[in-house]
């Protein structure tokens, strides 16, 4: 399951006139409320139209709300005043989520051509092409991310989530080898990944080795009864 989740920017611009309608924003931003976020960052936009940082949080509280063509609005706004790898994403992120797979890759290579070793970007590209049924293009997009050195805890998510992509490629092409050796790494760092457990299950089948496969599909199945009273919430690689 794929979920994404917009870079909020860099630091918060605090000297300005929007500076406490920014603040106002930022907390309401932190306490879940969208709706206050959004008013509160349209007006520090307001009085601040040529800081980016206005517009890059008030697309974020306008994707929470599912206002799409006002994110894209607001994002498009601070593309203007500073083209940055991370607002791009950001956008692309809105395309994505709309089904739009040509247009968020296309955005996402965008961010990548100003960030190359950007693994979020990478990750969500592989991901649209995969989509798209681009094969060779998404599975060159994540072995590109599983290339890149992480620099975060949510990097490295990140990079298993390349790793799933990657052998989710090669189970499409039957290519079972590579998937099960795939979803064995991911497991080995995220054992309560219900798909790779199910894919890796299949995977073993399609190899004869029967046994195996029959445990790693209980396990699956054990897992997905018990998500009515423990859902598995996967982290978003972005988050």
């Amino acid at each position: 399951m794929l979920m994404l989740a917009p870079i909020a920017g860099g630091a918060d611009a605090s000297q300005g006139p929007g500076a406490a309608a920014a603040q106002q924003g930022a907390e309401a931003l932190k306490a879940g409320d969208s709706a206050a976020a959004s008013a509160a960052f349209a007006r520090a936009a307001q009085l601040e139209p040529r800081e980016p940082e206005h517009w890059i949080k008030l697309g974020l509280a306008r994707a929470q709300l599912k206002q799409w063509d006002e994110a894209v609005a607001a994002y498009e706004r601070a593309l203007s005043l500073d083209p940055a790898a991370r607002t791009y994403n950001n956008l692309a992120n809105i395309y994505f989520r709309r089904g739009n797979y040509d247009k968020a890759a296309a955005i996402y290579g965008q961010a990548l051509a100003l960030d190359p070793d950007y693994l979020l970007a990478r990750f969500h590209r592989g991901w649209c092409l995969r989509q798209l049924q681009r094969a060779p293009e998404a599975e060159e997009a994540f072995r590109l991310c599983l290339e890149g050195r992480p620099q975060s805890d949510r990097e490295r998510a990140t990079q298993v989530d390349c790793r799933f992509g990657l052998g989710s490629m090669r189970h499409r092409a039957g290519d079972y080898e590579a998937s099960a050796r795939a979803m064995e790494q991911v497991l080995a760092v995220h054992p309560a990944h219900p798909e790779a457990r199910y894919y890796l299950g299949i995977a073993y089948r399609q190899l004869g080795r029967h046994d195996e496969a029959r445990r790693q599909l209980e396990i699956h199945a054990q897992a997905m009864r018990s998500r009515h009273r423990d859902p598995y919430i996967e982290k978003p690689p972005d988050e």
